[in-house]
């Protein structure tokens, strides 16, 4: 029997936004220190290092689109080496080795259908931005998953994502995995399972990724089953593993993907040339409202869990930011309605503006058949500005630790203080004060203030 065994690296890149509302530019962060910011201080310690070692060529990856808008900003080149990549494994297999994600990190079972679409739509046209093709598969964000999302991702001309092992419901072999999983009207979407064992040693494991060598020899070679003649094995991590999270895990990631796999008999892959090697793939379900970092399905992001047990602040301000959302949709369709504006269609395509494609006048002219006055552009234009925030406040990294004084909660209500901020503005309404009591529950024991004080 001719026996194919394939190795798969995904490696998920991402920060949330900083951007300060006001400016538009990322405040200086004196925890990054010597960096003037976390995203520096990532660029020059993960980013970098593996783009100069050449790391993105030979891994699965996905870039959030939040990251790559600060990249194109501050570091285009180091964003175009990394299309570059992309680019010379279509040339070298017919596929690209990069893989979309929806645009800021939202845990997509928690939100609405319309929120998933405009995540998933944006998402999508922020990789065609940057890479100039159409995406075949997209990761969500912590691997959060449900059936309305995947039919999305279906809707979308997606056909694959990466989930984890506890994701899909027993009774199948997952060594048998890409799997496919049957959504609304029958249609179906591949979906790649990792290997829980080597990921979480690459994550957690400092000892087990000092060697390249010796972790291919002691670890990834004894996941191949003899019986089976077409196998990959896929090690799925956060990117900033590499060189961040774990200092000099660069190197070890830069002799894992080429040489030790390659010398120990192995062939690196990726997930796009995978699905063409394979015949009919078996049929498997998955378990909704579940991700890779919670098992507690998607507690993590709107409750305490055991995840994180002190985090009693998470209900509210997950209640917060769903009730500011629902309010500024209502009132931004409102303001839509008077130009005969469609609501959806307009938000799913205003990255268009946000990535400078076209400019807001041109653009806003396209969605209604009213010849605008200056006065009516501007107050869309702000309107559309509220959308942006509204959709950046549901950032899942506000919920992922148990600590509310920490920054990136604080970056959720300042982008909810802003959005209420803009909506007042335009349209000369009161709405904060409505949130007070809501947002007073939003503290830590020991903390002399809650999400209230964002908002005055």
């Amino acid at each position: 029997m001719d026996h194919q065994r394939s190795f798969i690296t995904h490696a998920h890149f991402y920060q949330p936004s900083r951007e300060d509302p006001i400016d538009d530019t990322v405040p200086f962060e004196d925890s990054a220190f010597p960096y003037h910011d976390w995203n520096e201080k990532i660029f020059q310690t993960c980013y970098l290092p593996n783009i100069e070692l050449g790391n993105f060529s030979k891994i699965s990856f996905n870039v959030g689109p939040t990251l790559s808008r600060w990249l194109r900003k501050k570091h285009p080149d180091a964003l175009q080496k990394i299309v570059d990549a992309d680019k010379a494994s279509i040339q070298k297999k017919g596929f690209g080795n990069a893989l979309a994600q929806s645009y800021h990190h939202t845990i997509l079972p928690l939100a609405t259908r319309e929120e998933k679409e405009t995540e998933i739509a944006w998402g999508i046209k922020d990789f065609i931005h940057d890479f100039c093709r159409q995406p075949e598969g997209m990761w969500l964000p912590e691997t959060a998953v449900d059936y309305e999302t995947l039919s999305l991702l279906v809707d979308y001309g997606i056909k694959f994502t990466i989930l984890a092992p506890w994701q899909i419901a027993p009774g199948v072999d997952l060594r048998q995995s890409p799997f496919r999983v049957r959504v609304e009207d029958g249609r179906e979407i591949a979906v790649f399972v990792y290997n829980a064992e080597l990921s979480t040693k690459a994550s957690f494991d400092t000892h087990a990724t000092t060697n390249a060598d010796r972790f291919v020899e002691e670890n990834v070679k004894r996941m191949y089953t003899k019986s089976l003649e077409k196998q990959y094995v896929l090690l799925a991590t956060d990117g900033e593993l590499y060189g961040h999270h774990q200092e000099y895990r660069d190197l070890f990631l830069g002799h894992l993907v080429n040489g030790s796999i390659n010398e120990s008999g192995l062939k690196l892959d990726f997930p796009a040339v995978w699905l063409q090697k394979v015949g009919e793939l078996p049929i498997a379900e998955i378990i909704k409202n579940t991700s890779w970092s919670c098992h507690h399905g998607v507690s993590r992001w709107h409750e305490a869990c055991d995840c994180t047990p002190r985090a009693a602040w998470k209900p509210y301000l997950r209640q917060s930011i769903e009730l500011i959302a629902r309010d500024v949709d209502d009132l931004c369709k409102n303001e839509f309605e008077k130009f005969g504006i469609d609501f959806l269609e307009a938000r799913n395509s205003y990255i268009e503006v946000l990535n400078e494609e076209i400019g807001f006048k041109d653009w806003i002219q396209t969605k209604t058949n009213y010849p605008l006055n200056e006065a009516e552009t501007q107050r869309l234009k702000t309107i559309f500005r509220a959308q942006d925030y509204r959709l950046r406040m549901f950032a899942s990294c506000g919920w992922f630790f148990d600590r509310f004084d920490r920054i990136e909660p604080k970056n959720n209500l300042i982008y909810a203080a802003y959005t209420v901020f803009l909506v007042e503005r335009v349209l000369n309404i009161e709405l904060a004060k409505k949130y007070s009591s809501l947002l007073q529950q939003i503290r830590d024991e020991g903390l002399n203030y809650s999400g209230r004080d964002y908002f005055l």
